[in-house]
């Protein structure tokens, strides 16, 4: 999940392939120190008429 949204990071040009293989780098540390928690979103949406 992680390594797709960084490969939508980079195609959107907002962020530097330089930066997302930072931020991939650091995950990658953590993960193999076991201190890596990753937390996916949920949203509600609630509508009214």
């Amino acid at each position: 999940m992680i390594k797709n949204m960084a490969g939508y990071a980079q195609g959107s040009g907002q962020m530097s392939a330089a930066g997302i293989e930072e931020i991939l780098s650091t995950i990658e540390h953590a993960l193999s120190e076991g201190s890596y928690l990753a937390l996916a979103p949920q949203f509600v949406v609630t509508a009214t008429r």
